[in-house]
């Protein structure tokens, strides 16, 4: 249903992408109305930092 409805959408056939891209900055927007409704601060929005291991084969 999803790839009908955009499937003659110019920004999609611009970026011969199946569904139009978004901003970052949009992007953004958008997940900053999401943690505003789920009550989320902006610091529930950032990952704590991960230390990365590596395994030898």
């Amino acid at each position: 249903m999803l790839i009908t409805k955009y499937k003659g959408n110019i920004k999609a056939k611009k970026t011969k992408t199946l569904f139009p891209t978004i901003s970052n900055q949009k992007l953004n927007a958008y997940l900053k109305e999401i943690a505003d409704l789920c009550k989320i601060g902006y610091f529930g929005l950032t990952m704590p930092p991960v230390s990365v291991q590596m395994v030898p084969l």
